[in-house]
């Protein structure tokens, strides 16, 4: 490339849909550079979990345990309500 006016000539055969929804480049000046995406990562809850706790009535208290690599263990102590006569 040179400053001022460039020519370039292109002998190709004519490009093909594959899909509908495919964009052809119909401008023979222009080019289109496509890049890899980035890794997908998983997030969800913002890094918190949903559970999901049923009483099956064999226990008084409930006790949910977490633990992962790279992270403290958590414990968290849920009390059965007392019932009301």
């Amino acid at each position: 490339m040179k400053k001022g006016n460039n020519i370039i000539y292109i002998a190709a055969s004519p490009q093909m849909k594959k899909n509908s929804w495919d964009e052809l480049n119909k401008d023979p000046g222009l080019i289109q550079i496509m890049e890899k995406s980035a890794s997908w990562k998983r997030k969800l809850f913002n890094g918190y979990a949903q559970i999901i706790i049923q009483n099956d009535g064999s226990g008084e208290n409930v006790v949910v345990e977490a633990f992962s690599d790279h992270l403290e263990p958590g414990k968290l102590m849920i009390k059965k309500k007392k019932d009301k006569l």
